[in-house]
């Protein structure tokens, strides 16, 4: 059986954009690393397999949690420390540890 949001159209409202300027969220500029853009970390929520590829729920320093975007592993060079910190935190959630040992245990090929 398959569930899903269903709502009658009177629930929605118009969008009206917020005229106060204060209370618009000023998102911070990209960090120029080797002449490229990067946006920093501020935390790691979460970790995944996806399609036999680790990746990490990232919640990007100045911006709000609706900015939150799954990461591939390979993405996150500069911020070894917080991955660290996640893992401790979370010791049952996918790391790259894991996904090395699984693929051993199955004998396939270790990517990233």
């Amino acid at each position: 059986m398959k569930v899903h949001p269903v709502f009658h159209t009177n629930l929605l409202e118009p969008y009206h954009e917020d005229k106060i300027k204060a209370r618009k969220p000023v998102t911070p500029p990209p960090i120029l690393v080797d002449a490229h853009q990067e946006y920093e970390v501020e935390a790691i929520i979460d970790s995944r397999i996806h399609k036999r590829s680790l990746q990490y729920f990232v919640h990007w320093k100045g911006y709000s949690v609706m900015d939150r975007t799954w990461e591939p592993h390979a993405n996150l060079t500069n911020c070894q420390d917080l991955l660290k910190t996640f893992h401790k935190q979370h010791p049952t959630k996918p790391s790259l540890e894991s996904i090395r040992g699984a693929h051993a245990r199955e004998g396939g090929t270790v990517m990233n």
